[in-house]
C-alpha cells in the first residue's frame, strides 16, 4: 500500500494498493492524505468486496499508515489477525510491487497532476487498463484481471 501525493498547492492524492499473488491494483483518490482519509478509502473497498482476504499490508512509514491499530480493525470482521509491515526508511524495494504500480500510474498522470482535478472516472480507465497488462514472468501471461478471477 502507498499514496502518490497531487503536486504542491494540489489536494490530496491516490491510494494505491495491489494484491500480492494476482498482481491486482486497486486505486482510490483520497481528498486529503490523512490516516482517516486512508481508513476510509479500505472501508470502502472492504463494504464493495474488492478486498476479500487480506493477511498482510506492507506499507512505508508515512504519518497516514502509522496507526496501526485502527488499521487492524477495520479487517477484523473478515479475518481473524492482519499483520501489518512497514518498510525501512528510504528503502523503497521493499515494497517493489507498488513502487512499479506507481511508475505506470504516473504514465497516466504526471508528476504535477492534481488529483482533486481529476475525475473518478480517469482513475477508473487507468485501474483497468494497469491490470489488463499481461503479466509475462509474474502471472505466465495473464492479466491480474484474469488471475483474480481465477483465484476468486
Amino acid at each position: 500500500m502507498d499514496t502518490i501525493v497531487s503536486r504542491v498547492g494540489g489536494r490530496g492524492g491516490l491510494l494505491i494498493l495491489t494484491e500480492r499473488k494476482t498482481r491486482r491494483m486497486f486505486a482510490v483518490r483520497l481528498k486529503t492524505i490523512t490516516a482517516k482519509a486512508v481508513r476510509n478509502a479500505l472501508r470502502r473497498l472492504l463494504r464493495t468486496g474488492a478486498l476479500k482476504a487480506v493477511r498482510s499490508i506492507t506499507t512505508d512509514n508515512g504519518c497516514e499508515f502509522l496507526d496501526s491499530k485502527a488499521l487492524e480493525r477495520l479487517f477484523k470482521d473478515i479475518q481473524a489477525a492482519l499483520r501489518i509491515y512497514y518498510t525501512h526508511a528510504y528503502a523503497a524495494w521493499e515494497k517493489g510491487g507498488v513502487e512499479n504500480l506507481n511508475r505506470h500510474v504516473r504514465r497516466f498522470f504526471p508528476k504535477g497532476t492534481d488529483f482533486s482535478r481529476v475525475p473518478p472516472t480517469a482513475i477508473a480507465v487507468m485501474e483497468d487498463f494497469i491490470n489488463s497488462i499481461p503479466r509475462k514472468y509474474t502471472l505466465k501471461g495473464l492479466t491480474a484481471h484474469e488471475a483474480f478471477c481465477a483465484a476468486a
